[in-house]
């Protein structure tokens, strides 16, 4: 049973969070074509839809995560319990604690993974 816990949240932050994090890339690359890339030069630009999809991702599953951890460390507690408790404790804003440094850590990430991926795609001939 142990092994098990958090397994909801884990499954919310997978499923929820790997949709957000397509389809939000897939958004701004389109958002950026649509607009001449706003007049960045390519690589810029690349990192720029790189580094605010990580952010998108990262703020839609950071409540998940921060639930998840407290499921892992509170015996007995349920995920409603645990919502209900940060809520009361703290507000909607206890869902995004110490989100900034992970915000930012995600555009660092993000920024130089999503362009490093097109690279490497436009030299093997699948990407435009």
């Amino acid at each position: 049973q142990l092994f098990f816990r958090g397994i909801s949240m884990t499954f919310t932050e997978n499923v929820v969070g790997n949709g957000v994090f397509f389809s939000s890339n897939e958004r701004l690359k389109q958002l950026f074509s649509d607009n001449r890339d706003f007049g960045l030069i390519r690589w810029v630009a690349e990192a720029t839809v790189g580094g605010l999809t990580g952010v998108i991702f990262q703020a839609s599953v950071y409540p998940a995560d921060l639930l998840k951890a407290r499921l892992m460390t509170h015996d007995a507690m349920s995920v409603r319990s645990a919502a209900a408790q940060l809520l009361r404790e703290d507000g909607i804003r206890g869902l995004y604690r110490g989100a900034s440094v992970l915000l930012l850590r995600a555009f660092v990430i993000n920024s130089a993974g999503w362009p490093a991926l097109w690279w490497a795609q436009r030299r093997l001939g699948i990407y435009q």
